[in-house]
């Protein structure tokens, strides 16, 4: 559902300094949407990109990954960010195109107390975060780091019209009949809102 903004909430996509990715295999539906969107997200204006694509294959060329065990592994052992790598892992790749825009602020990490311990570790001035992500629903929404637990968070998670890749043909329609509530911060730009009632 779609609900107004009722305060003078002006932000757009260019103030965001943080990026979750959900789930963008190396499959065809992103391959075409890269095609057509890749121009509207540039991965050098984050801060931090939190790479939460779930059942990858263990590769230590993934920097997302390698990241996690450099910084989370070697000198300061982190198990709530390492052992849910393990467990989720399977055979997907993260889609090329993702992978040759991460970078050393990019990291594997697959839960939202992982999320919060790196935030408050490594970024603690990015509150405000972009979602991209594959499939409207099972993904986005159920995954452990999903819609559903993002809006217990303490962090502004915002879509456009154009980043859930498979809420096609028409991103807004799926918005509006969705269970929860997103603010319009206009720029086409919505925000989900958090269980404390912002």
């Amino acid at each position: 559902m779609i609900i107004s903004s009722n305060s003078n909430e002006n932000i757009s996509i260019d103030d965001i300094k943080g990026l979750i990715i959900i789930d963008l295999w190396n499959v065809e539906i992103v391959d075409r949407w890269f095609k057509e969107f890749k121009h509207k997200l540039d991965f050098k204006k984050f801060d931090s990109i939190i790479v939460a694509n779930y059942e990858l294959a263990l590769d230590s060329n993934d920097i997302s990954q390698y990241n996690v065990l450099k910084d989370y592994s070697w000198s300061n052992y982190t198990p709530e960010l390492l052992l849910p790598v393990m467990k989720e892992s399977r055979s997907q790749q993260t889609h090329p195109e993702i992978q040759s825009n991460l970078n050393n602020n990019s990291f594997l990490i697959l839960t939202p107390e992982g999320m919060q311990h790196h935030v408050e570790y490594m970024v603690p001035h990015v509150k405000d975060w972009l979602i991209v992500g594959n499939t409207w629903g099972m993904c986005t929404h159920n995954r452990p780091l999903g819609f559903y637990a993002m809006k217990k968070m303490p962090y502004n998670f915002y879509i456009t019209d154009w980043s859930i890749i498979a809420a096609e043909p028409n991103s807004i329609e799926h918005i509006k009949q969705d269970p929860l509530s997103w603010i319009d911060c206009g720029h086409n730009l919505f925000r989900l809102k958090n269980d404390d009632t912002r």
